[in-house]
């Protein structure tokens, strides 16, 4: 029962308590359920092999609670840490390097992670970006979750880039106080891009899309087709596209030098990785389709939604390095 009630918003003490202990129960849950049927695999094979089973069902019960627990332990520890994964890209158009720092799935609001913005802030700064990218998943659906709004727009002031901090919006920054959302960006100076783009320090275009889910587009402006946008680029900068989720990789040319979505978490939690690599053309890392397209970057994400935990996918802050000369 604690997994429907970890929806609940949480706006009181006792709903805060059932969150959270649901959110560690949907986790602990799919591990219960993969050894259980582990188990039951082994036990089949045992009695087609005719080896003896009389003492398999007790001991196969504490190695399933034990593996689970290990499992869910080391997935939390996991979760909390946050990798730096890097790549470079030359790109002829620039006259001097610049450095994109990507951040995506914050999921402000979701258990923990009011408590680690500060370290997932100071881990960006360390990379002395000289633009920082949130691609959408920001929030985590209800603003009344966040138990200090002013604490969160402190820490996303903090955040410094030579160039600014542009983002995007993802399928759960929306629902209630959605407008309050906004205005907690606005207020900590993150430029919010939403089928729009905007020249930055004469060094790049940015681009920022609109979510396309059906929940996001009622709160926001709707996505529109990319060729609507309008992109004044006479000088040929490079083209960067902030789209949460890259379901859309299609709608994307040659007139587009760099797309940065999120939203796949790379699964988060195994098999989950199995299955957004069967939902996605590209569901993590580095990747072009062919010479016309754009190199697409998807970030796992540095927050994480249900379940805080990482099992098969890490915490993470993308850093591209864009340079004339940099090899690919």
């Amino acid at each position: 029962i604690t997994v429907p009630l970890s929806f609940l918003k949480r706006k009181y003490t006792f709903q805060n308590i059932i969150y959270d202990a649901g959110s560690y129960w949907m986790g602990v849950f799919v591990y219960l359920f993969l050894f259980t049927i582990a188990a039951d695999i082994i036990y089949l094979v045992m009695k087609l092999l005719s080896l003896p089973t009389k003492q398999y069902a007790s001991f196969s019960g504490v190695a399933i609670i034990v593996l689970t627990a290990i499992v869910v332990v080391c997935g939390a520890i996991n979760a909390a840490n946050i990798k730096v994964t890097r790549y470079e890209a030359r790109e002829e158009s620039l006259s001097e390097p610049l450095r994109v720092a990507l951040i995506s799935d914050i999921h402000i609001g979701a258990i923990g992670i009011e408590s680690r913005l500060p370290k997932i802030v100071d881990s960006v700064n360390a990379e002395n970006a000289d633009i920082i990218c949130i691609a959408g998943d920001i929030f985590n659906n209800d603003f009344s979750a966040i138990k200090d709004p002013d604490f969160i727009r402190e820490q996303f002031s903090r955040l410094n880039a030579s160039h600014g901090v542009y983002a995007c919006l993802g399928n759960h920054d929306c629902g209630d106080g959605f407008e309050d959302m906004l205005e907690l960006l606005r207020a900590s100076g993150i430029r919010l891009l939403s089928e729009e783009s905007e020249l930055v320090g004469g060094k790049c275009i940015v681009v920022g899309r609109a979510d396309g889910s059906p929940v996001t587009a009622s709160g926001g402006t709707r996505r529109g087709a990319f060729a609507d946008i309008e992109i004044d680029n006479p000088d040929g900068l490079p083209v960067i596209v902030l789209d949460h989720n890259p379901a859309r990789l299609g709608e994307y040319g040659a007139g587009v030098s760099y797309l940065l979505c999120g939203h796949t978490h790379k699964g988060q939690i195994f098999p989950g990785s199995l299955i957004t690599k069967a939902m996605y053309e590209h569901d993590y890392g580095r990747y072009q389709r062919n010479a016309d397209s754009p190199t697409v970057f998807v970030s796992s994400g540095v927050g994480y939604w249900g379940p805080p935990l990482r099992v098969g996918s890490n915490s993470e802050i993308v850093v591209i390095d864009l340079a004339p000369d940099a090899a690919e």
